[in-house]
């Protein structure tokens, strides 16, 4: 528990160094060159499955289980849909040029549809000569669909996990983000490892040759080369975790209290944080998973009380839970700040399954209770939400980053929330103007406001005022 000072923070901060020992820096610098390019791993997985070749017109499929466990609404399956169209379409080699809904009722078939409803699945793909890829709105195909899939319909297949990997890729720039993409990838291929003795390309290809063995021999061969990479990823990921320990602990040092932005992908997280800060060189993108990486920005509050907003990766549905894991580096930065800022695009029609997201997620990732009582909660994108009467019964704090609305009420409870969860305490004094008392509280606390006073004798130069 940290202790109860007088002042709420320290006006100083300074830049760390990822690491301090070059040599460290250099050897980390081979060893992730090493094992991104291992050929074995290379050998192992197919080329499209690596990264998205030509570009491809797709038809995205809605599985709709009508009843049981998995049972999906039509409001929420057209919701899930649309969200994995704009997916699909954030991939410069990818267009969704179709899209149906089909009804299932387990969608846990072989062919995921009854064989009426994979008949119209079939022909609606022959049908349209344009179509060179299937893209399925499921978590996770199981490697016997997978397999079925290719097989009937002979064009490339994807599921909603696929997709996100590759829009990953997609914007991946950091060392740490093409890491834990590396690590995502894993779960996935491995669930798939059957499929890949079958599959049309890697027929095509010849590459079952070239990992030696045959049958389980092969099988358990490239079973162990996938948990050889995954303990090598670990290892350097770790080694960044290790960093950001330490980053972690010179700004406690320092006295930086650490204000976690979250929310669903696009929410226009960025965006806060720039109105917020004034930093321009901030470059908000209005696309999905725009944020991969933890970036720290510095700003102040009311009290001129420093402090820093970090930008974190955006939350989605629909996927499994060992890809969320796989940025366990990243999210860890959720779990150790101070506050949480929840930004929610309140101007989305499918805001409120976004929110349901959120909550989940940081369930998943187990974010202490403390922290997860006392989220401020933000809408975001105000202006441009038509029916206004809407937001007047709102709890939330209604803001709009961009119009700068509603940007001094949220300041205000962020500085609010700040001093109680870092046990900080708030006081009056009355000192000397100019002394060294007056000098030490600029210099060590965060100064809210200040009133003069004339008087003749001053006998108490530093005392609280009741």
């Amino acid at each position: 528990m940290r202790s109860k000072r007088l002042t709420y923070g320290c006006d100083v901060w300074q830049t760390v160094s990822m690491s301090s020992d070059k040599s460290s820096d250099t050897t980390h610098d081979l060893e992730f060159e090493k094992v991104m390019k291992d050929t074995k791993y290379e050998e192992l997985v197919p080329n499209n499955w690596q990264t998205l070749g030509a570009k491809q017109e797709v038809l995205l499929v809605m599985p709709r289980q009508k009843w049981g466990t998995k049972h999906m609404d039509v409001l929420y399956a057209n919701q899930l849909m649309s969200e994995s169209i704009a997916l699909v379409n954030t991939l410069p080699t990818m267009k969704v040029i179709d899209s149906i809904m089909i009804s299932t009722l387990d969608i846990n078939k072989r062919k995921v549809f009854g064989s009426g409803n994979f008949e119209l699945l079939k022909n609606k793909v022959e049908s349209n000569p344009r179509i060179n890829g299937v893209v399925f709105s499921i978590d996770m195909l199981n490697s016997v669909q997978m397999s079925e899939m290719e097989s009937q319909l002979g064009v490339d297949i994807y599921d909603r996990y696929s997709i996100v990997l590759n829009v990953f890729r997609y914007q991946a720039n950091t060392k740490e983000a093409k890491l834990q993409i590396a690590l995502a990838e894993i779960p996935y291929i491995r669930n798939n490892l059957r499929v890949l003795e079958t599959s049309r390309h890697t027929r095509q290809q010849g590459w079952m040759k070239t990992t030696g063995g045959s049958g389980d021999t092969l099988f358990e061969t490239r079973r162990q080369l996938l948990k050889d990479r995954e303990l090598k990823l670990t290892k350097l990921l770790d080694k960044i975790q290790s960093n950001r320990d330490i980053l972690r602990v010179n700004r406690e040092k320092k006295q930086m209290p650490v204000i976690a932005v979250i929310g669903y992908t696009n929410s226009g997280k960025t965006s806060l944080i720039k109105a917020l800060t004034f930093d321009n060189r901030l470059v908000p993108r209005n696309q999905l998973f725009a944020t991969l990486d933890v970036t720290v920005h510095a700003g102040r509050l009311p009290s001129s009380l420093r402090v820093l907003y970090t930008d974190t990766i955006g939350f989605i549905s629909e996927i499994p839970t060992s890809l969320i894991r796989s940025f366990r580096t990243t999210l860890s930065e959720i779990s150790c700040a101070d506050v949480i800022v929840h930004v929610l695009d309140v101007s989305h029609p499918n805001h409120q399954l976004h929110e349901q997201t959120v909550g989940k997620t940081l369930d998943e990732i187990k974010v202490p209770e403390k922290l997860r009582n006392t989220i401020i909660e933000v809408s975001n994108k105000v202006d441009l939400v038509e029916d206004k009467h809407s937001l007047q019964h709102s709890d939330r704090f209604l803001v709009s980053a961009t119009e700068r609305i509603g940007l001094d009420e949220l300041t205000a409870a962020i500085e609010k929330q700040i001093i109680i969860n870092t046990e900080r305490l708030y006081k009056r004094l009355r000192v000397a103007n100019g002394g060294q008392e007056y000098q030490w509280l600029y210099r060590e606390s965060a100064i809210r406001e200040t009133f003069q006073k004339f008087i003749h004798s001053f006998p108490d130069t530093f005392r609280e005022i009741n």
